[in-house]
């Protein structure tokens, strides 16, 4: 038989006691090292995932260890660190989860009273609801007595459930359904298509879409029900199924070899279904996620917020877009998630020092476009996405430095000088002459840093964002209508417009700055503080911890720890693990 593993070597200067992170988690244990699962010792363990709950644009991870992990959109709310649950759902905006005695919580936006259940001890919950119409959510879920109760909007009457004994509930757009224990299926709530006519014969498993159901019948068949216009009532005909899940109008199930089949739209899709076996499954709005059998997460379909592809890599250098994320990984490669609907998120291969991604803030165009650029090992630069301005059009020669900014890229190269390309009608894509060693690019206009220290700023001035303080300085981030620098003595200065005070930074010294509809900077002990406008999503409202730079995006912003690992806040959720 193989020998045990050994166990490493522990100095003799090592604390009493360290903070072992176990799936994100922190737990102090008085031996300086961590013994992972599989005799493996380390400062941080990988827990396996037990199940994956989709909501609209986030999805959640329940982990072996009962803790829960989410990523994706801000949900508005999410369970106690320390605390454990043995099932969770994802709703419109919601997420509910089951703790082990049976006690039902459930966070996030409260709008219909979706994240307000009955008390009791429960055994299953799903939530419903429409994402077009964010107002109008609901949740039902089997007590421990086999009894469902339901909560939220009730106009249609899907969260007036029938009596009887149940084992499992889904629940869609505006109407719900319920297994008995004997297999029977009882639809309630809206019936415009026939999504809650009862169907014949007996199930094991249910699910729900907006104005279609589905369900796993008792000998492993399928067969769904209602709205099927896109065809998302048309699953296959043949095969063994084992699970199945519902977005808004689509639905796949887990068929022979753990393999996932999926029907209905498909509409903005990034990628499609993964060939890995799949051992649970579940689906949000327009995407959906699978649990493999070794507890690893896949995630496919439409990409906004990052929901499909949750990156476990460490990062060097990370970027923001409004709808995509890419970062350098350790090994100099580059890994990018999020809305990928004009190859934003698909980066090329090779190695590469920084990256950096266009339009940071949503509000000022009329569509979600992205492009993105990084410079290669070898300083030349690679870009990639939107370019109906030029924008990923790349000039020839070598770079020190560069940044996308809304619909333009300006970067340093080597001998100093400022290039620019893509959108210039503010003027953003004509700097001035002259050496530099820093440049960042706004929404419309563009700042850098001179050899001097001095800053210029040009394009766009209408808020006095491109009229820089005179100093010097070593860096510079060029946001929506203002910018920001870092000063030699390594105090901030801001200057452009002050409607939410973004003109109006905190006191005291940094060590890096990141501006786009909102500003932060990293101070020189780590903490991470934020200023300026802010749409709601607690996107100032930056995490405890120490960081050593950061990123900011339209709703959303990112920072990296000592550790290299990233954790993001605002409407964007992601703990650093």
């Amino acid at each position: 038989m193989p020998e045990a593993p050994a166990t490493p070597e522990i100095p003799e200067d090592s604390p009493p006691t360290i903070v072992c992170e176990h799936g994100g988690q922190a737990v102090e244990v008085a031996t300086p090292l961590c013994e992972c699962p599989g005799g493996s010792f380390g400062r941080r363990c990988e827990v396996a995932t037990r199940s994956v709950a989709a909501g609209a644009s986030f999805d959640c991870a329940l982990k072996d260890d009962g803790h829960v992990t989410c990523w994706g959109s801000d949900v508005g709310g999410v369970p106690a660190a320390d605390a454990t649950f043995t099932s969770i759902a994802g709703g419109m905006r919601a997420l509910c989860a089951i703790e082990p005695d049976g006690t039902l919580g459930c966070y996030g936006w409260n709008d219909s009273g979706d994240t307000q259940p009955p008390p009791g001890a429960y055994t299953n919950v799903a939530l419903g609801g429409d994402i077009v119409m964010s107002a109008s959510a609901h949740g039902c879920g089997v007590k421990a007595d086999s009894t469902v109760a339901c909560w939220g909007r009730n106009e249609y009457g899907q969260t007036s459930p029938p009596l009887g004994a149940f084992r499992q509930v889904a629940t869609g757009g505006y109407h719900s359904c319920a297994l008995e224990l004997g297999g029977r299926v009882r639809c309630f709530g809206r019936n415009d298509s026939g999504e809650a006519n009862d169907p014949q014969g007996a199930f094991v498993m249910l699910a729900a879409g907006l104005g279609f159901s589905c369900g796993v019948r008792d000998d492993s068949t399928l067969a769904c029900w209602g709205k099927n216009d896109l065809g998302q009532a048309s699953p296959p005909d043949e095969g063994a199924f084992t699970a199945i899940a519902a977005g808004r109008d689509f639905a796949c199930a887990l068929g022979p070899g753990g393999r996932a089949s999926c029907w209905g739209s498909q509409m903005g899709w990034s990628k499609g279904a993964p060939v890995d076996a799949l051992v649970q499954i579940a689906a949000g709005t327009s995407h959906a996620c699978g649990v493999t059998g070794d507890g690893g997460v896949r995630c496919w379909g439409r990409d906004y917020w990052g929901v499909t592809a949750p990156p476990a890599s460490t990062f060097t250098s990370i970027a923001l877009g409004v709808y995509h994320f890419c970062g350098v990984t350790s090994a100099g490669g580059l890994a990018c998630w999020g809305s990928n609907d004009f190859g934003q998120a698909t980066p090329p291969d090779g190695t590469y020092t920084s990256v950096t991604a266009g339009y940071r803030t949503a509000g000022v165009a009329p569509r979600a476009s992205g492009h993105s650029c990084a410079l290669r090992s070898d300083r030349t630069v690679q870009c990639w996405g939107d370019d109906e301005l030029g924008q990923a059009r790349a000039p020839a020669g070598t770079f020190t430095a560069l940044d996308a900014g809304r619909t333009n890229t300006c970067g340093v190269r080597t001998d100093g000088t400022l290039s620019c390309w893509g959108d210039d009608g503010s003027g953003q894509s004509t700097p001035p002459l002259g050496e530099f060693v820093a440049v960042s690019s706004g929404d419309t206009h563009g700042c850098a840093v001179r050899t001097d220290g001095t800053l210029s700023c040009w394009g766009d001035d209408g808020s006095g964002q491109s009229t820089p303080p005179l100093g010097e300085f070593v860096s510079v981030a060029a946001g929506s209508r203002f910018s920001c620098a870092l000063r030699r003595d390594q105090t901030l200065a801001c200057f452009g417009a002050s409607d939410y005070r973004q003109n109006s930074p905190p006191q005291g010294t940094f060590t890096s700055l990141a501006a786009g509809s909102f500003a932060c900077a990293v101070r020189t002990d780590g903490g991470v503080v934020c200023w300026g406008s802010s749409n709601g999503f607690h996107e100032l409202e930056s995490p405890p911890g120490v960081f050593t730079s950061v990123a900011v995006g339209d709703v959303y912003a990112c920072a990296l720890n000592p550790e290299r690992r990233l954790a993001c806040w605002g409407l964007v959720r992601r703990e650093a693990q």
